[in-house]
């Protein structure tokens, strides 16, 4: 199962507010394909490279311009935040 943290939720809110402010359909755009992108990992959970984030261990996947970071507990995928492949971590 899929969960959504809140700070997930917050990134991809400022993402799609800032698309918008050019593009509400391509906003909605880039909105449907993160999550697509992200049920994918129901069937694939180790779709995604490992790399440091925040000094954990975590799965990460791209999109865009963008980083999906995420990791696995148990059967559970915790998608832990999206930021733009520019900001420094």
């Amino acid at each position: 199962m899929v969960i959504l943290t809140k700070r997930f939720h917050i990134n991809l809110k400022k993402i799609c507010d800032y698309i918008a402010n050019d593009s509400k359909n391509n906003s909605k755009k880039v909105f449907n394909d993160i999550i697509r992108k992200i049920d994918h990992l129901n069937n694939f959970q180790s779709l995604g490279k490992v790399v440091l984030y925040e000094g954990i261990s975590v799965r990460e996947l791209l999109i865009y311009s963008y980083r999906i970071f995420y990791k696995i507990n148990n059967n559970d995928i915790v998608i832990i935040a999206i930021v733009h492949q520019s900001k420094r971590l």
